[in-house]
């Protein structure tokens, strides 16, 4: 079973409507740094602003960093919009991971069962 999952309002949204990613967390008892990146249609990449839920950062910028652990399960908000713009037409992926503290933000160096991945295709 996964320790981190990504929730989706829906995998098919449609384009000027609501949309919402939430995350949950198990814990986790090493150091760790938190990505949550979407790689839009147009292949940027766009990072979630956990402390601002409308906001997408351009480029891949950690939701948090050389955090010592996670006593109990966490869960909150990573994205939400009341009206998806014509930008995000298409098929996104959602990757969300855990990696040890300082390592780069990579797939091969996510913390097992610490990694999620999604598609959503915005019509």
């Amino acid at each position: 079973m996964p320790l981190l999952i990504l929730l989706t309002s829906t995998t098919t949204p449609s384009m000027g409507g609501p949309f919402t990613i939430r995350t949950y967390c198990s814990p986790v008892s090493s150091c760790f740094d938190a990505y949550s990146v979407v790689i839009g249609p147009s292949g940027k990449i766009y990072s979630f602003d956990i402390l601002n839920p409308k906001n997408l950062k351009a480029g891949v910028v950690p939701l948090a960093k050389n955090v010592p652990g996670l006593a109990t399960p966490y869960e909150g908000t990573l994205y939400s919009s009341d009206s998806l713009g014509s930008c995000a037409k298409g098929d996104s992926t959602i990757i969300t991971g855990l990696v040890p503290c300082g390592a780069a933000p990579t797939i091969q160096n996510a913390i097992p069962g610490y990694l999620w991945q999604s598609v959503v295709t915005v019509r």
